[in-house]
């Protein structure tokens, strides 16, 4: 864990971003800067929230046009720029060749502009040139971009909507993003509120719920088999998948919601597992209460949350289940003979199952609705404080947004749910223009191929070796009960099933990071058919094994450049497009 923290801290992004802001106050308002001495140089811009109308899906940008001049009397064009919603917290090129001047004098054609700073650099040098102007907070920080715009020092891809509104929460300003709960958020607005608004600052969360998620798996993965080996095996497939990278490292909220469906999945089967009778109540209740914690935090942050939440509940009855079984045998039992968990089951069993039953309402009910409701603290502070009718009425807006049929199906990357398991198409992000010759830099959503399709055959054996323990020979079908009871093979095909089956029934456009939530578990599917085959073959199943965690990291290294977006060579980008139109940079 501590090594791949090292990894995913290390290039997160810039930990230097403008940080005062100027806004312009009425139309027609411009804004002049003296270089000192005439020059060539390039000019830049870093922009803050804009707050653009729209009509019907189309936005109408605010517009700037900058002017230059030897002397500060004869001025003349040289360049204008439109500004979208989508451009805050970005570094971005006013005009893409350099222009000559000593003043340089911006105009901006709406009120309510935002901007963090207008960057000159020599455009011989490459330096930022000083600059003077009346508005001192646009020229005060020209050495907070080193290198080119891009990635590592900008926002990309959605976190244009995402770290913008952790902003927005932190400054208590109305949250632009509305179209998924608050909490990933608020959670990246923390340390935001640490680091500052830079790219470091604003991706740190979701890199730490991304560290965080390696010891769960390893917990998990350890349950399930027994076998401390099941537990690394289950850690160093997570740590070596692509998506989990890329998707842990870029300023969105899906890292937060895998994280708490790990979690509350792992408290939910050390409930499962645990010898109830043998424990006492308030450990086992406590097992449950984590897992609704982790429950309602999940889908405070994204309501993909609600999935897993479905699977807890079936995994719930179905542990009811069997300690309703366990209770009518030690009723069966002759008191005489009963050992100590036998007694208690006949005599206090049914009362102990009303009690967790109980408590579960608590659990899963009342906390998760309670964290809810004060993840919106923040959302709804702008206008006026938080109350149930706004959070039924948010709700109500984001279920309308996500059961538009057709959204979104017409973006280039759209993949339906078949797609995903098999990495048909891989999802862009981000890419550079200012690479050096024969070099490349992109960010890929992706699995790793080893992980990914390996999971799948695990799943699928995982479904032939529950419907072997389930198969009836003499009858020649299956039955619900269990020929041999290994509720192992079940217990993932529920969970998976819980986070993967709504997914066909969504009517919007989805993408292939959809199925993120989903790789833990086809993960725990080839290390459980792995741990099956070491009952029988110990030795083959450790080749297989190391094999697997070989190919996994191999790969893993050679799709880095895809999954970090560090620059190379185009030749070993090119190197991994195995199939046409599969990757891009």
């Amino acid at each position: 864990t501590a090594l791949y923290a090292l990894l995913a801290f290390i290039n997160l992004g810039s930990l230097k971003a403008p940080q005062t802001e100027w806004v312009s106050t009425r139309q027609g308002q411009t804004i002049a800067f003296d270089l000192g001495e005439e020059k060539a140089f390039s000019i830049l811009y870093y922009a803050g929230i804009q707050h653009n109308a729209s009509v019907g899906d189309a936005e109408i940008p605010t517009s700037f046009s900058v002017s230059v001049s030897p002397d500060g009397q004869a001025w003349r064009d040289a360049g204008a720029a439109s500004l979208y919603n989508g451009d805050c917290f970005k570094w971005i090129y006013l005009v893409n060749a350099p222009v000559s001047g000593r003043y340089v004098q911006f105009t901006f054609n709406d009120p309510g502009m935002s901007f963090f700073e207008f960057l000159f650099r020599d455009a011989e040098t490459g330096q930022g040139l000083p600059a003077l102007s009346d508005a001192a907070a646009l020229c005060d920080e020209p050495d907070t971009l080193e290198g080119e715009p891009g990635w590592y020092n900008s926002a990309y891809f959605d976190e244009i909507y995402h770290a913008r509104t952790a902003y927005e929460h932190l400054h208590g300003l109305y949250p632009y993003e509305t179209t998924h709960p608050p909490l990933g958020k608020v959670m990246m607005s923390w340390c935001v509120a640490i680091f500052g608004m830079v790219p470091f600052g604003w991706r740190f969360a979701g890199a730490l719920a991304g560290v965080l998620m390696l010891p769960g798996m390893y917990m998990l993965g350890k349950l399930l088999t027994r076998r401390k080996w099941g537990g690394a095996a289950a850690m160093l497939l997570m740590a070596f998948d692509l998506m989990h990278f890329t998707q842990t490292r870029i300023a969105t909220i899906d890292s937060f919601v895998v994280l708490f469906i790990i979690w509350m999945t792992y408290f939910m089967l050390r409930w499962f597992f645990l010898r109830f009778f043998e424990t006492p109540l308030p450990r086992s209740l406590l097992l449950l209460c984590l897992s609704g914690l982790m429950m309602g935090l999940g889908i405070a942050s994204k309501w993909t949350g609600c999935y897993a939440g479905a699977g807890l509940a079936v995994v719930f009855f179905f542990g009811l289940w069997r300690r309703v079984r366990e209770i009518r045998a030690a009723k069966a039992i002759p008191a005489k003979q009963q050992d100590r968990a036998q007694a208690l089951a006949a005599e206090k069993g049914y009362w102990m199952l009303g009690i967790t039953v109980a408590s579960c309402l608590l659990f899963f009910v009342a906390v998760p609705l309670l964290i809810y409701y004060l993840s919106y603290i923040p959302y709804f502070a702008p206008s006026g404080g938080v109350t149930v009718q706004k959070i039924i009425q948010a709700a109500e807006g984001m279920f309308k947004y996500h059961s538009e049929p057709g959204r979104g199906m017409t973006h280039w990357f759209y993949s339906p749910w078949y797609q995903w398991p098999v990495i048909f198409k891989p999802m862009w992000y981000a890419s550079s223009a200012y690479e050096p010759a024969g070099c490349q830099s992109s960010i890929m959503a992706m699995g790793n191929p080893a992980v990914w399709w390996v999971g799948l055959l695990g799943l699928f054996g995982v479904l032939c070796l529950w419907a072997a323990r389930h198969w009836n020979g003499k009858n020649r079908q299956i039955v619900l009960h269990p020929i041999q009871d290994d509720p192992r093979f079940a217990l993932l095909l529920i969970l998976f099933a819980a986070q993967y089956l709504p997914w066909m029934l969504v009517p919007r456009g989805t993408y292939i990071y959809h199925y993120f939530p989903s790789v833990p578990f086809i993960i725990l599917c080839a290390v459980l058919c792995l741990d099956r085959l070491s009952e029988k073959r110990e030795k083959a199943a450790r080749v297989v094994l190391i094999a697997l965690l070989v190919i996994a990291a191999a790969l893993f290294i050679a799709f880095f450049p895809y999954a970090s977006g560090i620059t190379v060579s185009q030749s070993w980008m090119d190197a991994m497009k195995w199939f046409p139109n599969w990757l891009w940079y």
